[in-house]
């Protein structure tokens, strides 16, 4: 790795998009094109005892209204992502409730914003009038919004035949818990909750389908990061063979792994266009994004922890309630990324844990950005910072005492990670990139800063929070490298790519084969008329499997270069280098094949060398072993208005760890906006539900969204420490600059108002927040 990667080279993605020339589901126009809304439930939960659509009919511009029964096979359980490895079942035998989602609501809705019927006209504005036309009855039900009181077996329930609402339990252990705690010099019990907030994408979702005009197959553009996925749950909706349907991304507007799952709409569009033989298209509003699409991060841990004079954890017990939201859409991976990541860059010699994954009326909860990480790391360094606060210990002092050091590595936590396999931290060196965080932050120098300030009725605090980033999660990826006869090299992805760079990332990775400069490399992905099989774009996997899979097969396309021109120039290999397209014998500039040339000499039929196939494309499929293990510390230094609860935020370090920065231009962007969505997430974004489940949050004047002043400047230390997994040596990076924020700015708050006793359990830390706990601490 030499030339091009590791160089911050601009992003090819950016001069279209900064010239307005961007192309998203919003922007695409066919022909005959048809408009759909979705009818969706204004009750939290209630029995569906009627809808009438005959109204809506007769109105001569809907062209369709669809309830659940109008589609036959289509209304069926709408598959789940993200579900239990059987090795990870097998170990760990946790007690599931189905609690599916289908289509459109049959009996019974079970939050605000559920799919009730599906209206199509001729154009938009039509159908959102036509909306008030369908007569839906309702039966009101008893909701339940409260996690605790949905466990209680008087709680109204969701699903009938449930004594409660559990839909998930299960129990995770490793070491003698016991034993630590019976040994311990020190104990604590402490509970930690994270809030309920959600990703807000600039671009909603949406699709179109356009049926084939030969009739049978679908054309869909959407803004989903799962394309395969998808295609094959319209597939099996429709009762259509793969080869009949086509999904592919146009560009996406952001996505933060909430368009990582499947939802209604994504069988209903496709439906309703093969069904009328028209072409329609659905995007989601503002305020509907907030009901319909997912929401995340709420989790209650009742955590009890044993530790040493010296301040090293011995043992913890944490008992998790995850509110889930109405439906178990992603089964395992909330509650099980949450305690992985909680057990962190420390070591934990013994751990019992008890997950719950509870429904509520509320929309459903899927992963967003970090998905359970941040909350499992806010967890781990809340306990460092109280484990301090016991032992009279600088905070900084008892994460050293407790970071896995970089000889120990690869590091096995003793329990299964989601994938089902060994939780194995393959590499990273903590205690250097928290040192180096130190540093950057000039920890010392803050403290005197700080009791100086203070002495003048000024309240800074710093928060240090460590974390490790499971990324790279297989079980494969695809890449694919060709040339064809004009020597136009293209690079094929089946991941999406909604702002990660994956058009500079990708050609850089298959340029540094190959001799060119990236800017001759074309990029498609998430389409998939391109490649067989694909996953799809989840847990910080792009770089880690689909960019090893385009480095193996750009090597495999260089290899069969070499061969064909050393046959056809009559040089052995080793005298053949690969510069600008072309293909030549060193020190011999007039003797060279251009990649065009070589693409046509390898056309069927050519005299090839012997053994050597046809055509200059070359696809992998590249199988992760296992997660790779990327890291972070994250230092923050805030000033908190004792008068106003306000929060502002000073500085802000991260030290990052993913292994071989690939470009390291694209990658502090990523870092950047993940830490801004980390503040967003610890300070002011907050779904409220009422009593009632309504959502009250459903505009941004009621969802407040960081903006430019309320985002430092972020200064960024990278540390490579090269993964042993995969040949580049990366990690993931998509998700790390997410984790640490709230762990970090609730340490540094904490710190802040520590002359007046107060401990920071739970966020947001809002100013009313921090205005409520100034009052409890001096009444």
């Amino acid at each position: 790795m030499s030339e091009l990667i590791g160089r911050p080279i601009t992003r090819n993605e950016d001069p279209r998009l900064l010239r307005g020339q961007g192309s998203y589901v919003s922007d695409l126009r066919v022909p005959g094109m048809l408009a759909a809304v979705i009818v969706r439930s204004t009750h939290a939960h209630a029995r569906l005892v009627d809808v009438d659509p005959s109204h809506a009919l007769v109105h001569p511009d809907v062209v369709a209204v669809y309830t659940w029964r109008d589609l036959g096979r289509a209304q069926r359980p709408i598959p789940t992502f993200g579900s239990i490895p059987e090795s990870l079942a097998r170990a760990l035998d946790p007690t599931v409730r189905p609690a599916p989602v289908y289509p459109l609501a049959q009996d019974r809705v079970r939050y605000v914003g559920e799919p009730i019927a599906l209206v199509v006209a001729r154009d938009r504005y039509v159908a959102a009038d036509a909306l008030d036309l369908v007569r839906v009855t309702y039966e009101p039900l008893p909701p339940v919004v409260d996690v605790e009181q949905a466990i209680r077996a008087d709680s109204p329930k969701l699903f009938d035949g449930w004594d409660d609402n559990t839909a998930l339990h299960l129990r995770v252990a490793c070491g003698d818990v016991d034993a630590a705690f019976r040994g311990a010099a020190g104990r604590f019990a402490e509970r930690y909750e994270s809030h309920r907030y959600t990703g807000v994408p600039l671009e909603g979702r949406g699709m179109l389908a356009i049926p084939d005009a030969a009739g049978g197959g679908l054309t869909v553009w959407s803004s989903s990061q799962l394309p395969y996925y998808h295609r094959a749950t319209i597939c099996d909706a429709l009762g259509l063979p793969e080869h009949a349907v086509r999904v592919a991304q146009p560009d996406i507007g952001g996505g933060f792994g909430q368009k990582a799952g499947l939802y209604p709409e994504d069988v209903l569009i496709p439906f309703a266009a093969h069904g009328l033989g028209r072409p329609v298209k659905w995007l989601e509003e503002r305020r509907e994004h907030f009901v319909a699409s997912s929401h995340s991060r709420q989790q209650l841990h009742d955590v009890e922890v044993a530790f040493d004079r010296s301040g090293r954890l011995l043992g913890l017990r944490d008992r998790v309630l995850i509110d889930l939201g109405a439906y178990l859409t992603f089964p395992i991976v909330l509650p099980y990324l949450a305690l992985c990541h909680m057990l962190g860059p420390y070591r934990v010699p013994a751990l019992s844990a008890d997950l719950r994954s509870v429904l509520t009326n509320k929309v459903p909860s899927a992963p967003y950005r970090g998905a359970g990480r941040p909350e499992g790391v806010f967890v781990i360094n809340r306990v460092m910072d109280r484990i301090a606060r016991e032992t009279g210990l600088d905070p900084v002092e008892v994460r050293r005492r407790n970071l896995i050091a970089r000889e120990e590595m690869p590091y096995a936590a003793g329990i299964l990670y989601r994938d089902g396999a060994p939780m194995v931290l393959d590499s990273g060196d903590y205690p250097a990139a928290l040192d180096a965080c130190l540093r950057a932050i000039g920890y010392d120098a803050f403290r005197a800063e700080q009791a100086e300030r203070r002495r003048s009725g000024i309240h800074l605090g710093i928060g240090i929070a460590c974390n490790v980033e499971a990324s790279g999660i297989g079980p494969y990826e695809a890449g694919r490298v060709a040339i064809d006869s004009a020597g136009e090299v293209s690079v094929y992805a089946g991941v999406t790519n909604q702002g990660q760079g994956h058009g500079t990332v990708f050609a850089q990775v298959c340029a540094e084969s190959l001799g060119l400069s990236p800017r001759r490399v074309r990029v498609v992905t998430g389409d998939t008329a391109t490649l067989a099989f694909s996953r799809g774009t989840y847990h910080s996997r792009g770089a880690v499997t689909a960019g090893n899979a385009v480095h193996l097969s750009a090597e495999k396309v260089r290899r069969k270069i070499l061969r064909l021109a050393a046959h056809h120039l009559e040089v052995a290999e080793a005298d053949l280098e690969l510069r600008d397209g072309v293909v030549g014998v060193r020190g011999m500039p007039d003797r060279n094949l251009t990649f065009a040339r070589c693409a046509q000499l390898t056309s069927p039929g050519s005299a090839l060398p012997p053994g050597l196939e046809p055509g200059l494309d070359e696809t992998t499929y590249f199988n992760a072993p296992s997660a790779t293990w990327g890291g972070a510390v994250h230092a923050a230094i805030v000033e908190v208005d004792i008068e106003t609860g306000a929060v502002r935020i000073r500085r802000w370090v991260v030290v990052h760890d993913c292994g071989r920065v690939l470009n390291p231009l694209v990658l502090v962007g990523q870092i950047h906006g993940g830490v801004a969505a980390g503040i967003g997430g610890a300070l002011m974004e907050h779904l409220v539900y009422d009593a009632d489940g309504q959502l009250q949050t459903t505009t941004f004047m009621d969802y407040a969204l960081p903006a430019a002043a309320d985002v430092p400047a972020i200064e960024i230390v990278h540390q490579e420490v090269l993964s042993p997994l995969n040949p580049l040596g990366v990690k993931g990076a998509g998700e790390g600059g997410t984790i640490g924020p709230p762990a970090a700015l609730a340490a540094a708050v904490e710190d802040a108002l520590s002359p007046f006793r107060i401990s920071v359990t739970r966020t947001p830390l809002s100013p009313s927040a921090v205005l409520a706990a100034l009052r409890r601490a001096r009444p």
